[in-house]
Order: C-alpha cells, then structure tokens, then sequence
C-alpha cells in the first residue's frame, strides 16, 4: 500500500505542477513597494496642502487636498504640494500613511493614551470629531499639550460609543421584517433601522445588500431603512447609498402610484416622507427620471430633473454622495461626479439641528412593483 500511496502522491503533485504551468508560462515581474509608510495621491484642482499638515481625501471623488471636515483624513503631508493653478490630478502629494508623530492637543494627559483623535482643519487636532476626520489614536504625551499620535489603518473607522463620533456603516444586515411588519421598527446592520407595512418587506440579500420589497397587491404599504435623527448638521453629515431600483431586473418599477427616495432629512414619515429640512433624490414610480431636491426651512429647491436616469440592475448601481458641510453648503454627487442640476447652492443647512439618513420606497392602495437594491447605506457625523 505504500508504494501505490506514494505513486498516487506523485502524480498529484504533477497534477498540481501542470495546473500551475498552465496558468503561468513566464517569469512575472511583481512590483512591490519599498516600504508602507508613504503613498502618493491625486490633488484636487484649485488646492495647496502644505508639508506636514493633514491631508483629506474628497469622501466623493477620492482625491486628495487640505483637510475639511466631512472629508476622509488619510494622513500627514510629507512634502508640500501646491496646486492652486492646477486641474484635477495635475500634480501628487506624497502622505505619510503610518507612524507616530507629535502633535499638539490642549490639555492631553496620560490619560487620554488609547482614545481617538479627530482632524478638526488640516493643522489641528481634538478627541471629538466628524467619524471620516478619525486621524489615529493617543499612544503617548510628549510635552505638555503635545500628543504622541498613531496614525490609523487605511480606510479605519472609529467605534461610535466609544471614541466621541456618529457613525452608521450599515450591515450586516440580519432582519427581515416579512409581509407582516405593521410598521414595526427593528434595529440593525450596524446603527441601521429597518421597517414595513405590508408588501414584501425588508429582506436582507447576497453579498451584505439589502432590498426592499413592494409586491403588486392592492394596499398601501412601505419599506424603509433608516437611521435616527442623531447627525448634527453643525457638525457635517456624509450620506452615501448604492442603490437601484425595478420591478424586473433590467426593468423599471411600475405603478404611478409608487414613490421611492433616499437622502436626509429631519424627520421621517415612512408613508409619507414630508420633511422640514431635506436633501434628497425622488423616482416616481413607472418611471426612471432621478429627481433632486432640499428644503433648509427657509430655501426651497423643488425637486426637479438631475438629467439622470434611475439604475435598473443591480450591476449597474450607482453611488449617490450628499454631503453638507461645516458652513451649511451643500454637495450632490453620482460616482463621484457632481451634480449640477437643479443648483442647491441656495440651501443653507447651518444651525438647522439633527437629521437622519434613509432609503424608503411606498405605495398607496393600488398596484405596483418595487425592488430597491441597497448595496451600501452610509451616514457619518461629527460630535
């Protein structure tokens, strides 16, 4: 039996050897980097990052520039990059990706080792802040009023009852509120809130997505993901969803009766959305035209025309951005490209309290078809 075991475990391995022969025929040439403590990035057209100032990366179209709350801190500059006459991408910055660096925070103590540090302008620091301004954590003090910070991971979350932030990363989701919810509202998928009425409900999918369901049957009925009003607009809120909607893949909703939309906003009514302050996209059933609208209480932008058409597959869902700034302004964006039309530059969201983001598709008592694909549902704050 040895013999043969031995006879068998050659020609698995030659087995084995010819598989891999018939991938690869020729020396690869891989590339690797030297170390991982410095990468290079795209600048933003228009903007200076300074040497050693805290470099932002635009949470929508991804490149790099002076840090601003509502961006992504990505690290420290390691060399000045001035592209005030430049377009997009016209010059790099190098950024330091890892390390510990001294840098000053009135008051820190021993005490604060462990806790994390938030980007509150691209040369300050605080131990509160916006959740995508989460630069590192304190692991030593070096002088009074200086901390010794370790830079995060790439692409890092803080934890929201911890370390001083308002975060929903959305998913996983596990709840699946059924063709009986009644309204009833469940928490889950990380700081996310799922409900229906009636239809088919909230159902949790493949590959971390969630869809909502309205079947054709007769009746009013809704299904909702949302999270609390808890995102001060002070503070800045990022709003991100990847979604699509239709009836049959590839095909449009039905029924006029049907309405679907997703932004923020300070209250939510899920059969009848009707918010004071709001910033969101609407599709009227039967239809694919992607409307756009905001209300800060006092500018109205009715919804209108984005020249956009709804995604009907999940293969081709798009990633709708909102972002509202320190300042109140605010920033639409589809695949990180900004939306133009209809202009909110009008809306002012300063001192307008909290808000919360959501997804919800409903009916009233009639006919009609809607599948909403969710693959990312997004909101993070500041404190």
């Amino acid at each position: 039996m040895e013999p043969l075991f031995i006879g068998l475990t050659c020609l698995l391995a030659m087995w084995l050897a010819g598989r891999l022969f018939a991938v690869l025929t020729a020396n690869a040439l891989i590339v690797r980097e030297v170390d991982q403590e410095t990468r290079t990035f795209a600048v933003e057209a228009a903007n200076h990052v300074y040497r050693g100032s805290i470099v932002g990366r635009h949470f929508a179209t991804g490149y790099a520039r002076a840090f601003e709350v509502c961006d992504e801190a990505i690290g420290i500059a390691y060399a000045e990059a001035d592209n005030t006459s430049g377009a997009d991408a016209a010059i790099t910055v190098r950024v330091f990706m890892q390390g510990d660096f001294v840098l000053a925070l009135t008051g820190v103590t021993c005490q604060d080792v462990g806790k994390a540090v938030y980007a509150t302008d691209s040369g300050a620091i605080a131990l509160t802040g916006h959740a995508l301004a989460f630069l590192g954590r304190i692991v030593g003090v070096e002088a009074a009023n200086l901390a010794i910070v370790r830079l995060k991971d790439p692409g890092e979350l803080p934890g929201e009852a911890d370390d001083g932030t308002v975060l929903c990363r959305g998913g996983p989701w596990a709840k699946a509120t059924g063709n009986n919810g009644a309204g009833t509202e469940y928490l889950d998928g990380d700081g996310g809130i799922v409900a229906s009425t009636l239809g088919l409900g909230v159902i949790p999918a493949a590959d971390n997505r969630l869809q909502l369901s309205l079947d054709t049957t007769d009746e009013a009925s809704h299904a909702t993901v949302m999270t609390y009003p808890k995102f001060d607009l002070d503070k800045g809120v990022v709003f991100e969803a990847v979604v699509a909607a239709y009836s049959t893949t590839g095909v449009a909703m039905t029924g006029a009766n049907v309405d679907f939309e997703f932004g923020i906003a300070d209250a939510i009514a899920p059969t009848d959305v009707d918010p004071t302050r709001h910033v969101r996209f609407h599709v009227d059933g039967a239809g694919t035209t992607l409307l756009l609208g905001a209300d800060d209480d006092s500018a109205d932008v009715a919804e209108a025309d984005t020249s956009l058409e709804l995604p009907m597959t999940v293969a081709t869902a798009v990633r709708y951005t909102i972002i509202v700034r320190l300042d109140g302004s605010v920033e639409v964006y589809a695949d990180g490209v900004a939306i133009a039309a209809p202009s909110l530059a009008a809306i002012d969201m300063s001192s307008g309290g909290n808000v919360a983001g959501y997804v919800n598709v409903e009916k009233t008592a009639a006919a009609g078809i809607a599948i909403v694909e969710i693959l990312r549902f997004f909101v993070a704050g500041g404190r």
